[in-house]
């Protein structure tokens, strides 16, 4: 017998957030989801974090393996709580990202960037910049959009190389 979302012990919030606007009604529809694939499916003005803990208490998902938390690596509590404000719990989420959109979350000046960089550097997370995309492509004409869509596809296929499973890149 299928367990609905809505049958679950999930805050009123949870349930609208994953039935209405993440269309999943059902507990099967996580299966095979970790935290990174979850979050990278959440638009950015939700609280992960939140649905995520709900979500781990009652055994629907799951942290990744092999990740490097936040949480587990000394930095800063400005850095920490810039990331996990912008929904970043792995060091791995950073990649997804442009600089330039990293430089636009809140509280994230240039020493603070300047620690993440360093930290970047020690757990070989690499941070692309839209400059690199818009190089080696210019010799195509593309709207500015697609750059970080680019990025964010190319992420998105290394991911699915990296845990052998299917993804759907938009």
């Amino acid at each position: 017998m299928e367990t609905y979302i809505k049958d679950l012990n999930l805050s009123p919030e949870v349930k609208t957030a994953l039935s209405w606007c993440l269309g999943i009604t059902k507990v099967s529809d996580l299966e095979g989801l970790n935290y990174l694939t979850f979050a990278n499916r959440c638009p950015k003005n939700y609280n992960v974090l939140a649905i995520a803990d709900e979500l781990n208490a009652l055994g629907c998902l799951y942290p990744p393996e092999n990740e490097i938390s936040v949480y587990d690596v000394p930095m800063s509590k400005r850095l920490q709580n810039v990331l996990i404000r912008n929904n970043i719990l792995y060091l791995s989420q950073l990649s997804i990202h442009p600089r330039e959109e990293i430089l636009k979350f809140r509280n994230m000046g240039e020493s603070t960037m300047l620690e993440l960089d360093n930290i970047c550097e020690k757990y070989d997370i690499r941070i692309c910049s839209l400059a690199s995309i818009k190089e080696a492509f210019s010799n195509c004409y593309f709207p500015v959009a697609l750059h970080t869509m680019f990025l964010r596809t190319l992420y998105s296929a290394q991911m699915t190389l990296k845990t052998k499973q299917p993804m759907i890149c938009f």
